[in-house]
């Protein structure tokens, strides 16, 4: 069985780092929304939005980034 170090490094092998980092922010945006509305938890919502933040604040450097 492979370790999630070498699942994540064949996801990135499949597509792109970028493509990749756009769909774990997703997951963060759908897992914040998911707590916000069936936890009614806003601060453990708040992290998961701040984590998919953090990620989509660094989609201007994706662009210098070549495949």
């Amino acid at each position: 069985m492979s370790t999630t170090h070498e699942q994540v490094e064949k996801l990135i092998d499949d597509s792109s780092l970028p493509e990749l980092m756009i769909v774990v922010m997703d997951v963060c945006r759908d897992k914040a929304e998911h707590i916000r509305v069936n936890w009614q938890d806003e601060h453990s919502a708040t992290v998961w939005d701040s984590f998919a933040n953090a990620i989509d604040n660094t989609r201007a450097f994706w662009k210098t980034w070549r495949r």
